[in-house]
């Protein structure tokens, strides 16, 4: 019997990826954004298939639901490795920078974008671009400014 299954049947039910330390904190910061950018590609594609459904009952046109949607699973992501770090005692100040200065970078690529566009598309480039830049935010700031004494 391999090692894998093993595992598997000693009750390890830690996910393989993104990989995490023993705390459940996510190791790298490629692997945190992949992952960001999977749970994102993943919402909205759900999204445009609820939106899909809207438009088929007579419920509105596609694409007008907000794409901001999209970026529930990555919300959830973040708290989990949030929930991780309960030994830093600065990650609610990190969180707090982190949260703020997503927020502006996605607003600014959201108002940016053609108002012709669908609110799907735009919302989904807005939410992403905040993603990304929390992603980065939160995994550098817990590092160097929360490194644990």
């Amino acid at each position: 019997m391999s090692k894998d299954r093993a595992d598997a049947k000693d009750g390890d039910n830690q996910p393989k990826f993104p990989h995490r330390d023993d705390a459940g904190r996510v190791i790298l910061l490629t692997e945190l954004l992949a992952y960001a950018l999977m749970m994102l590609a993943i919402g909205v594609i759900l999204l445009g298939i609820v939106d899909v459904l809207f438009q088929v009952f007579g419920f509105g046109d596609f694409g007008q639901t907000s794409g901001w949607i999209a970026g529930t699973l990555v919300a959830f992501f973040y708290a989990d490795d949030f929930r991780a770090h309960k030994s830093n005692r600065f990650r609610w100040l990190i969180l707090l920078a982190s949260v703020v200065l997503a927020f502006f970078a996605g607003m600014a690529v959201f108002t940016q974008l053609p108002l012709y566009w669908m609110p799907l598309v735009n919302g989904a480039l807005g939410v992403t671009t905040s993603a990304l830049v929390y992603g980065i935010l939160w995994f550098t700031g817990v590092r160097i400014i929360g490194a644990e004494d």
